[in-house]
């Protein structure tokens, strides 16, 4: 029974890396955008030197070559699908779980200095192929906050379970706006937060008009479900 469990954690884990993989563009126009706001957590760079062809010691009075390097960011990245948007879009959840002697996502991301210095979380659009919603959390700054024994009373994290053998610790995105640990966000709030708001949202359409009272109902759930728009997120610098 453990040797499956563990089976089954790494294939879960194996389907989510391939599935962001799938959003490589996506996740590269995001660090484009803000790549003013990621500056800080690039390495200084520094001049690797090599020795110059002999043509162009000869020829063009060239006796080395110089290339300017600067180390990468290290990037983790998690991408949930639109369903989850409207229950899930102000956490932000690190899994707590792994098989025996292998560290946590959330010991790593916590703990460990070398791991990825930036996260990437994210939420599709209904159609799968954009970005409905995504944070970039300063993953040194929360190692800071929590080394300093701050974590807790600070993020107040909460431990959840989401099946037998998969755990996470959850944080509130807006708790981790106020602890200065996410560079950038673009937060979206569902249109209608009522049953009522989307009823008076599609009065006036012929086809919600001419459907049974059981099929309105549906049309005005699905409505809530599907209709988000974009929301200030801290200061509105972020989004």
């Amino acid at each position: 029974m453990f040797r499956q469990s563990s089976v089954n954690i790494a294939v879960s884990r194996l389907e989510a890396i391939n599935a962001s993989w799938a959003y490589d563009d996506l996740i590269a126009e995001v660090l484009n955008t803000h790549r003013l706001d990621l500056q800080h957590l690039l390495s200084p760079p520094s001049v690797a030197v090599d020795r110059a062809p002999h043509l162009d010691d000869v020829q063009k009075a060239t006796d080395y070559l110089g290339h300017i390097q600067q180390p990468g960011l290290r990037l983790a990245v998690r991408v949930r699908s639109f369903s989850h948007l409207g229950s899930y879009g102000h956490e932000f959840v690190l899994r707590a779980n792994a098989p025996a002697g292998i560290p946590t996502e959330a010991d790593k991301i916590l703990t460990d200095p070398s791991s990825a210095n930036v996260y990437l979380y994210a939420f599709t659009d209904i159609v799968g192929d954009r970005f409905a919603q995504y944070v970039l959390v300063d993953l040194v700054q929360l190692r800071t906050v929590w080394a300093a024994g701050k974590g807790q009373p600070v993020l107040q994290p909460r431990a959840v379970r989401f099946s037998a053998t998969e755990t996470g610790l959850v944080f509130d995105v807006r708790r981790l706006h106020a602890a200065d640990c996410v560079i950038a966000a673009s937060i979206v709030e569902r249109t209608l937060t009522s049953q009522s708001q989307a009823r008076a949202a599609l009065q006036g359409i012929d086809s919600y008009a001419a459907m049974d009272p059981d099929q309105r109902a549906k049309a005005e759930i699905l409505a809530m479900k599907i209709l988000f728009h974009q929301a200030p997120f801290g200061d509105g610098s972020d989004s």
